[in-house]
């Protein structure tokens, strides 16, 4: 697998109506308009989320870097409606604070007054840098999963002569939006802090293919059988393996030959592709893409199948999109367990 997953180091929504509010212990994430339900006065929401880059250090150049997010709710969004992320400028805390808690924790961490306790923001709602910035609309959203390209962001927090310091991320609307009196539109994510499967991620991707196909043969036409020739049925978390695909005739010819039937083996085309799908949730750990094509060797097609991103105690199925012409094959889920 050509990707590198991170989970949120930390993360909390600050609010503009409740400037002394920290929500670092919530498990929602909140970013657009937000009410205060006891003066009913509507103001901005943001939220901040920091990742630990460190493994990120020395990637590929090319590496395109992307933040996921898991849509728990979304209100009144206005048409073509966007979010827009920055880089965070200055330190900040998570914090402890709940935002249904009573009384309200503050000075905890991050509010929209406080970046943590006892240091104020210089300017109220966090400190950012206005460029780079990147945006992306909220409002088609595909299987309720948001996916940002942040590579801008990232990239100079990363290379090797970065001169961009790591405070996170800050999500929020436009100006003109959280301005707005008319605009009460709200995204509510998934938080580090979830009982779900559905934290937010930040997903390092790049090419990387290794493909020689030995005495294998060309695949002449769909009429075939692949099939996994050393599936296991748990992996450790943690691990990369690589599970190789044996590819035959589904008929084979009829011969007087003393060799075995099916030794008529070939490779998959290298634009061949593999998913990994969580079996319950239907959340798509690696989709059908660019980084995620097939390698082979003399032995065989095969994926590596890296389990760093996957929970412990759950099902997950993997399955192949083959093209061969205009022609496009899947195959059947293949599950495992992750333990």
């Amino acid at each position: 697998m050509s990707r590198i997953y991170l989970k949120a180091s930390k993360d909390a929504s600050i609010y503009e109506v409740y400037p002394n509010l920290n929500t670092g212990y919530d498990e929602i994430l909140e970013v657009g308009k937000h009410k205060n339900d006891l003066t009913f006065i509507n103001g901005a929401v943001r939220s901040l989320i920091e990742f630990d880059l460190t493994d990120l250090k020395g990637a590929p150049t090319s590496s395109t870097v992307f933040l996921n997010l898991k849509v728990a709710d979304a209100t009144k969004l206005h048409q073509d409606e966007l979010i827009y992320i920055y880089q965070v400028s200055q330190s900040w805390a998570e914090g402890s604070g709940y935002s249904m808690q009573t009384p309200l924790v503050s000075d905890d961490g991050a509010t929209w007054s406080y970046a943590l306790s006892g240091s104020r923001w210089a300017a109220s709602g966090s400190d950012y840098n206005t460029t780079p910035v990147v945006s992306s609309s909220v409002t088609d959203l595909t299987n309720d999963e948001l996916r940002i390209d942040v590579t801008d962001l990232i990239a100079p927090m990363i290379s090797g002569s970065s001169v961009t310091s790591n405070y996170g991320l800050i999500l929020k609307f436009s100006g003109s939006s959280e301005n707005s009196s008319n605009n009460e539109g709200n995204v509510k994510f998934f938080s580090r802090q979830t009982h779900t499967v559905h934290e937010p991620l930040l997903e390092l991707a790049y090419i990387s293919q290794s493909f020689a196909t030995g005495s294998l043969k060309t695949l002449p036409t769909f009429d075939i059988e692949i099939a996994p020739n050393n599936l296991r049925a748990e992996y450790e978390v943690g691990s990369i393996s690589k599970l190789y695909f044996t590819v035959r005739d589904r008929y084979p010819a009829k011969s007087y030959s003393n060799t075995r039937r099916f030794a008529n083996r070939y490779y998959l085309p290298s634009s061949s592709q593999y998913t990994v799908i969580d079996s319950t949730a239907g959340t798509t750990i690696e989709p059908f893409d660019v980084y995620s094509h097939i390698h082979c060797d003399a032995t065989g097609s095969y994926v590596k199948l890296d389990t760093r991103s996957l929970y412990k105690n759950r099902f997950y199925d993997l399955k192949l999109k083959v093209t061969l012409g205009e022609e496009i094959y899947f195959t059947k889920p293949f599950r495992f367990k992750a333990v």
